[in-house]
C-alpha cells in the first residue's frame, strides 16, 4: 500500500511501514537533495506531498516536477489568545524587563532557527544606546542552550534575556501578549 499523502518532517529517521529506509530532514530551510534517492518511489507515487508554504512545494518541484504536491499550511490554535497587550505575563517573570521594548523568540532552541544570530543582534542594538528585553520561549539540547546562555553572558546581554522554557496554554497567549515583536531569525 502507497500512503495518501507524505509529510516530509524536519529530522525524520527511521523506517516506514512499506520497509523504505527514510532518512529525510530539511538543511537551513533546503529540503537535501539526497530524499529523491533515498524514497523517491515513496514520493512518487504518493497522491500527494504534504507542503506548509508555497516555498517548500517549489523546492520539491525542483527536486522532481512530476512529484504531487498540496500546501496545507501548519494551524494555529487561537483560543486564548487575544490582541490586547498585557504584560502581567512578564512583569512576574522578569519584571526588570516589563517597561522596554519586548522581543519574542519563541521556538524550539536549534542552530538553524538562528537564536544566536538574535543575540548579536541584541547585542549591537544595546550597544547603540536602546535596551530592548529578549524572552526566549522554547527548549532544545541543553548543551546547546547552554552555550547561547554563555554567549549572551560574553555579549554582555545576559541580563537583558530570560529564558522562559517551554510555554503552553496561558503561558503562550501571556507570552504573546507581553511581546512587542516577534522575532524567528530562520
Amino acid at each position: 500500500d502507497t500512503p495518501n499523502v507524505v509529510r516530509i518532517v524536519e529530522g525524520l529517521e527511521g523506517e516506514v511501514a512499506m520497509r523504505m529506509e527514510l532518512v529525510m530532514r530539511f538543511d537551513y530551510g533546503r529540503i537535501v537533495p539526497s530524499v529523491r534517492t533515498v524514497d523517491g518511489a515513496l514520493l512518487a507515487n504518493a497522491a500527494a506531498i504534504h507542503c506548509t508554504s508555497n516555498g517548500e512545494s517549489a523546492e520539491i518541484a525542483e527536486l522532481d516536477p512530476d512529484w504531487r504536491t498540496t500546501v496545507i499550511p501548519l494551524g494555529v490554535e487561537l483560543d486564548g489568545i487575544t490582541a490586547a497587550r498585557d504584560k502581567s505575563w512578564l512583569r512576574s517573570r522578569a519584571p526588570h524587563l516589563a517597561d522596554r521594548t519586548v522581543l519574542l523568540f519563541l521556538s524550539r532552541i536549534d542552530p538553524k532557527k538562528g537564536l544566536g544570530t538574535l543575540l548579536d543582534a541584541l547585542a549591537r542594538v544595546k550597544a547603540s544606546g536602546d535596551t530592548p528585553g529578549l524572552v526566549v520561549a522554547g527548549t532544545g539540547e541543553a548543551e546547546y542552550v547552554e552555550s547561547l546562555k554563555t554567549r549572551a553572558r560574553k555579549l554582555n546581554v545576559a541580563d537583558d534575556v530570560i529564558w522562559a522554557g517551554h510555554v503552553a496554554g496561558t503561558d503562550k497567549a501571556g507570552a504573546l501578549a507581553s511581546a512587542d515583536a516577534f522575532v524567528l531569525p530562520s
